[in-house]
Formats: structure tokens, sequence, C-alpha cells
């Protein structure tokens, strides 16, 4: 009897000590170097850790972590424990600040709470709900929202990053990199979401990067404004490896407010046409701006917290091939990529019925969502066209080459290891809609789109909230197990021995 009860009780240990175990799975190994700042820590997860797996965003029951913020919509499954474990694994928070926003402060709580009121939406990526829908919780009469304190490094040079960082003790606890760059091959914006206020977290839980790449010349035969395969492309112009000039970031005060301000950050540099040697150059122009607050009459694009917007700009562009072709567009590659698996989704693609893209370009912009929540959308002027030419064979140049040719480390503070090739991508022709074709057109033309990237901070944020539960949940009950497990043992032996 005592075998058998001794025997029971190493049974019932066994599998006590298993599911205690089971709340300390934790990240993978550490890399101890790369981040901005000058801590090391350890990677949260490789490159594939906890990013498998489907759920449908908006279903399910709406958790509370989502409706105490004005939210709408369930993660349809438990949400990923890597946004909880950044948080638990980074905790060098900022200092917490839950005031409201003020000429002073410059950040902190905006707008006034209404539980009556969505102020956002869970949703998957091809339920986009529109540009008024996803951005009306900005409005300065109707929304609330925190707007996070906004830093800049690298003025003055080839690489910009701005954060935006939010922690007002409340379950608001993260903060967001813009990281400019055009000393990697190509002109690029990564925009990327740490779920810890600790700027020196690694490994972004949410990025995507967009990268612009060449311009292309090519002949619309079927006017219908996008790039169709073996349409004739008359020029191919890479923008690879020109000589940018540095950023020098401004932080402007907006003139109709003083309490309301911006940062911009623009380069420019002279391009050779066709990359013919001898040919004639014109000038390539990128402003960059961001605010964290929602500004209208300051830019091409109203401008929205969380967000950063571009003009992409083109100065002195040669004809010649305008001039004779009258059927010919301009157009910018941009590639899209994003962390393995995630998907990216276009609003508007080459099966939607015109009445339907129609009305999506009715919009202020339009554009593409990203992530299995809608994490990111990439906007874009509801006047450009864009054709997805990622699987082209005609048009010179693909979305593998160009991802592949930016220099990469698996150090990379953002990206950890995910390389450029594993990414998720989409390699974008935006038609740009000042170029003017006939006789009389002048020597040269000028033209520029206005769009932006947009991290939806609330679902993310959400995220690491419920996630964190689970995590938290897990480790709570690894140490009661511990607990239990231990009196078992203490108990039994007396009552055995």
């Amino acid at each position: 009897m005592k075998f058998i009860l001794s025997t029971s009780i190493v049974l019932v240990y066994c599998a006590l000590a298993v599911f205690a175990r089971a709340g300390h799975g934790g990240g993978k190994g550490g890399r101890g170097s790369g981040g901005r700042g000058s801590g090391g820590g350890t990677s949260v997860r490789g490159s594939s850790g906890g990013r498998k797996g489907r759920s449908v965003a908006g279903t399910g029951s709406t958790p509370k972590s989502v409706s105490s913020k004005g939210g709408s919509g369930g993660f349809g499954i438990p949400p990923p424990t890597y946004y909880a474990s950044t948080r638990a694994n980074y905790p060098n928070y900022a200092p917490a600040y839950s005031g409201r926003y003020t000429s002073s402060s410059r950040y902190g709580y905006a707008g006034f709470y209404n539980p009556s009121l969505t102020y956002f939406w869970i949703v998957a990526p091809f339920w986009h709900h529109g540009y008024d829908s996803t951005y009306n919780r900005y409005q300065q009469d109707s929304g609330y929202y925190y707007a996070p304190q906004l830093t800049t490094q690298g003025s003055n040079s080839s690489n910009v990053v701005i954060n935006g960082t939010v922690n007002s003790g409340d379950r608001d606890n993260y903060h967001y990199s813009f990281n400019v760059s055009t000393n990697n091959q190509y002109p690029m914006a990564d925009l990327a979401f740490f779920s810890s206020s600790d700027s020196n977290a690694l490994d972004a839980d949410f990025a995507y990067r967009l990268q612009f790449s060449h311009l292309i010349e090519f002949d619309d035969a079927n006017q219908n404004g996008f790039y169709d395969e073996f349409e004739f492309v008359y020029s191919l112009t890479s923008l690879q490896n020109l000589q940018w000039q540095p950023f020098q970031v401004q932080n402007i005060t907006v003139t109709s407010n003083t309490s309301q301000y911006y940062l911009e950050t623009s380069t420019t540099a002279n391009v050779v046409y066709n990359n013919t040697v001898g040919g004639p150059n014109f000038i390539v122009r990128i402003t960059y701006r961001t605010s964290n607050l929602q500004l209208n009459k300051t830019a091409p694009i109203v401008m929205q917290p969380n967000s950063l917007e571009y003009d992409f700009s083109i100065e002195g562009f040669p004809t010649a091939v305008a001039n004779t072709y009258p059927n010919a567009r301009l157009g910018v590659t941009q590639l899209v990529s994003s962390i393995t698996t995630t998907p990216i989704i276009f609003d508007v693609n080459a099966t939607t019925p015109l009445d339907i893209a129609n009305q999506v370009k009715t919009n202020a912009t339009y554009g593409l969502s990203i992530g299995d929540y809608t994490e990111g959308r990439s906007e874009y002027q509801s006047s450009v066209n864009i054709s997805d030419v990622s699987l082209s064979s005609s048009i010179g140049v693909n979305a593998t080459a160009v991802a592949v040719n930016v220099a990469y480390g698996p150090d990379d503070w953002i990206w950890g290891t995910i390389t450029p090739s594993s990414r998720v991508k989409k390699f974008l022709l935006i038609t740009l809609p000042g170029y003017t074709t006939g006789s009389n057109v002048a020597a040269t033309m000028n033209t520029t789109f206005s769009g932006f990237g947009f991290l939806d901070t609330d679902v993310m944020n959400a995220l690491a909230n419920d996630g964190g539960l689970s995590l938290l949940g897990l480790t709570s009950a690894a140490t009661f197990m511990n607990i239990i497990l231990i009196a078992f043992t203490i108990t039994i032996y007396f009552m055995t021995f």
C-alpha cells in the first residue's frame, strides 16, 4: 500500500511540477547588443516565436482592456504573449504622467472621454472601416486619446529616429519609433511598436517598412491609370545609393495655436534620368513630419497622431517621353514589408468592382491594412492610383531584389533576426497625379504626392494588456502551483510516514 501511495505521490509531484513550470516559458535567447540606448537586454522572441496561427479580429467578446479605453471588438483568440513579454522583460519604464496635454507639457491626455462613444475598433485587415472611422478618435472636439511624448535623435545625419512614448501609469505603457534613413541603399522609414516605454527594448512587437526604390515611366495602354502587366516601360530610374542631404529635424509651432507643434525633416538628392551617364538631372525631395495631435491645414494631408506623414516630390523631371507619348504615366515604386506571416491587404485591388473602388476613393486617403488586427495602415492621397506589381515580370525590377539589397544584421534593434528576404512584402507602383502629357508640355515638370504610415497604438496596447493577463496568469499559476506542490508533498509525507 505504501509503495502504491509513494508511487502516486511521485506521479502527482511530477504532474504538478510540469504544470508549475508552464508559466516560465519566457522569451528566446538574448543578443545583449544592438538597440538605441546603452543597455543590452535579452531578445524577447526569435524570428518566428509566437507568430504562428491566425485569429479573426473583431470576433468574440470585447476584452475589458479594450472596452475600458473606448474600444470595440475582440481578438478572436487569446492575444499573443510576446507583447506582454516585451513589457515584462524591459521594465525601465519612462516616468509616468497621467495628466492632460498642456502648452507646457506638450504630451498627455487630449479630449474628453465619453463612455457612450466608440473610439477604436479591432478589425481584420479586410474589414477596414475607412478614413473617418479610423481617425475620428483624434478629433479636437469629440476625440479622446493620449498624445505621446515626442523625442528625436540623429538630426544632421542620414538616420533620424523619432520616438513617441506613453506611460500614463494606467495600463498605457509603450513607445513607438519612426526610423527614417537614407544610408542603407534606398530612402526608407521603419515604423515600429514596442509594448514597453523602456527605450532600450529590442525587437519590435510589430513593425513595417516603407521603402522607395525606383521611378518608372510607362505606357498606360488602356488608360486605366494603373500599370498592367506587359505595358511598355519607357524609363526606369533607380533611387539606390544616391547622395542624399542630411536630415535636419525642425520643431515647428503651429501658427494658429502655439500650444500645438509638429516635427519635420527632409532630404534631397540629384538623380540622373534613367540612370544614363550624361543624361539630364532632376531632384527628388522627401519630407517627413509627425505630431502627437491631429493637425489641420499644416500639410497636404491632415496630420494624425501615431503616424509618419511624408511628401514625395520630383522637381525638374524631363518631359521628353511626356511630349511624345500621350498615354505615358510616371510612378514611384514603394516596397511595403512587415514581420513574417503578417497579412497586407489592399483597400482596392485589380478585382475590386469599379463602383466600389470609386466609393473607397471618396475618402481623404486609402491604401493598405497591415497585421492580423490592422495594427498598421499605409495611407495615400486619393488622387493617386496604386498598382500591385509584386509579381510583375515586365516592370524591370522586383520586390525580392529591392528587399535583399538592403544591408541587415541579426542585431537589428527593430527587426531582430527577421531577415529582409523572409518578411512579407508588397511592391507598389504609385502613379503620380501631376504628370501631364502633350506636345506643348514644358521641358521639365514638377509633381508630388503625400501619404502616411499609421500605427494603431490603441490596438497594440490592448494586445499587451490582454496578452499580459495570460502571461501574468500563467506566472501566477506557476507560483501558486509551486506552493501547492510543497504543501501537498509535506502533508502526504507525514500522512504516509
